[in-house]
């Protein structure tokens, strides 16, 4: 039984998720405080006394083991390993809506009528439309509005679809040549 705890934790240790860090710490300290005291109760009962005294040797091992990569994760953001393009990262939601709205098909179809939308991250709460045009294709103030307006109501509907009214969107038009 210890022996399977101990290859859990190690397999967990030695893997790049860190969700369960501090209850896994806590269990390893659980585990071996109760056979600390079973340890102790059993007194010197020969091959009982040493089978536990392994497994709390095999606990500890497993805590220092565990203690090792909490230190890494800790030390370093997002558990980064020593080669950059292999350590994780993960989108913040404020992120996520930028790169949907990036994504959309909508972006080609307006670039063909001389427009460029991009959704940029303003701040932690806001992304900002920006609506580039050619000044070739001489378009009208409403016609300009009316893009942005629409490439916004995209961003919002979505965030409200995801449950994230905490998004607020600014918009900006840029002329280009």
């Amino acid at each position: 039984m210890y022996r399977l705890l101990l290859i859990g934790l190690i397999v967990w240790a030695q893997s790049d998720t860190a969700s369960a860090e501090d209850s896994l710490a806590v269990l390893v300290e659980q585990q071996a405080a109760t056979i600390i005291k079973l340890e102790k109760r059993v007194g010197a009962a020969g091959e009982g006394l040493t089978n536990l005294i392994k497994a709390v040797q095999l606990l500890k091992k497993a805590a220092e083991i565990l203690n090792e990569r909490l230190m890494q994760l800790e030390g370093t953001p997002n558990g980064e390993g020593s080669n950059e393009g292999d350590s994780r990262y993960v989108l913040r939601k404020i992120e996520w809506v930028c790169l949907w709205a990036n994504s959309i098909p909508m972006n080609i179809l307006l670039s063909d009528e001389g427009y460029l939308i991009s959704y940029i991250i303003h701040d932690r709460n806001t992304i900002r439309v920006n609506v580039a045009y050619m000044r070739s294709k001489l378009p009208s103030r409403e016609e300009i509005e009316a893009v942005c307006d629409s490439a916004s109501s995209v961003v919002i509907r979505y965030a409200k679809a995801q449950g994230w009214n905490w998004i607020k969107v600014i918009q900006t038009t840029e002329a280009r040549d």
